[in-house]
């Protein structure tokens, strides 16, 4: 496949570096700022420089300088005049800190007044592989979100490239992409691997996000899945390795797909949790699974009541001569903590439970806004 290439292939960034920034032009900008540097790169401010980033009078700070608080600290012939150039390692940290950050600021307002726009694809004439072919037809499908993250992606090589080109250390150039394109570290060394030894034509494919379609779902006949699951919710909490070489056994004859082990057991992790505990523990402690309620006393009389149920510590004879303990429900007032309904019966059902919240209704006259229920059967009817 070839493609057609314009020359225009002028890149904004590059353009305005080369027209007025250079490592010379940062020098110049340190000198004029008060920023200077020795010959083996040691950085070093003016006096009246470590004034502003210190706080210290001028008094202060020519004490500490004869005094060797400044370690380093030494008089230089600038101008006809001896003048204190102090080490900004010598400096408190506080003032390090302020130090680096107006040179970075330097640093960024230099290398980038706007930030670059990456061009579409370039067009050039170029012989391209089957594989950057069917690269660039997938970003040119892609959505237009798609897009915009790889020129945002480029705008990080290309700025970042740009800068190493100019002369600064790669953490420099690092350091420089992340105060004005937002990038992280790891996000700009990912981009560079993914462009390096590639044509610029190819950037904005290599650079698009590649998003799979996911894995495709896994064949399983639903009539053995319901069989696997309906012996495996048993109070006697069968294994399922054991399930699965029964239903593996039966599936020739039923025609049954099953999938692995794992497979299964995943798919029977997604069943509802309550399901999973009155099938394989038993009703009871389904019950005692459910959250105890948390009551706020800080609301009206009557605007909330609960109830509950409890099985009294004592025998009674019953209308058929045999003995039980009965069991009470009631009603009450969360705020005023007051009994409101009382219905003793044999056993609770829904029905005891509507006769004491209407004993309760008959008493105050109104009824609640809201009712806080216990975790009984009864309630749930």
């Amino acid at each position: 496949m070839t493609v057609a290439h314009s020359k225009k292939m002028g890149y904004p960034l590059e353009t305005r570096m080369n027209k007025g920034f250079s490592l010379k032009t940062l020098n110049d900008c340190d000198k004029s700022s008060g920023y200077s540097r020795s010959p083996k790169n040691t950085e070093f401010v003016t006096a009246k420089k470590a004034m502003e980033l210190t706080g210290n009078s001028w008094t202060t700070t020519k004490r500490h300088c004869q005094e060797g608080k400044f370690k380093g600290a030494q008089k230089t012939l600038i101008g006809g005049n001896e003048s204190w150039q102090i080490p900004v390692a010598s400096l408190p940290s506080e003032a390090q800190a302020k130090y680096w950050a107006e040179l970075k600021g330097n640093v960024v307002a230099q290398a980038m007044v706007l930030a670059p726009q990456p061009p579409a694809l370039p067009e050039c004439s170029l012989t391209l592989t089957g594989e950057s072919v069917s690269m660039i037809e997938a970003y040119e499908r892609s959505p237009r979100s798609n897009k915009e993250k790889a020129e945002k992606a480029v705008a990080v090589v290309r700025m970042r490239n740009d800068l190493v080109r100019q002369g600064f250390s790669i953490g420099e150039a690092e350091k420089a992409v992340i105060s004005a394109l937002g990038a992280s570290r790891a996000s700009i060394n990912r981009y560079y691997a993914a462009t390096k030894g590639h044509p610029e034509s190819e950037w904005l494919a290599r650079l698009a996000p590649q998003y799979g379609s996911g894995r495709p779902p896994i064949e399983f006949t639903e009539e053995a899945y319901q069989f696997i699951l309906g012996l495996w919710l048993s109070p006697s909490e069968p294994p399922l390795s054991a399930l699965l070489v029964t239903a593996r056994d039966l599936a020739p004859s039923r025609r049954w797909i099953i999938p692995s082990d794992d497979a299964v057991r995943a798919r029977i992790n997604k069943e509802p949790r309550q399901l999973v505990i009155a099938g394989r523990k038993g009703f009871k402690a389904l019950e005692q699974s459910q959250p105890p309620a948390r009551r706020n006393y800080n609301i009206p009389v009557n605007d909330t009541w609960c109830s509950d149920g409890h099985r009294l510590d004592f025998f009674v004879k019953g209308p058929d001569g045999k003995p039980y303990r009965p069991f009470l429900i009631a009603w009450c007032d969360i705020r005023s903590r007051a009994v409101l309904g009382v219905v003793v019966c044999r056993d609770p059902d829904a029905q005891s439970v509507l006769r004491a919240f209407g004993m309760a209704m008959r008493r105050t006259g109104t009824a609640p806004r809201r009712a806080v229920l216990d975790n009984g059967m009864e309630y749930a009817a």
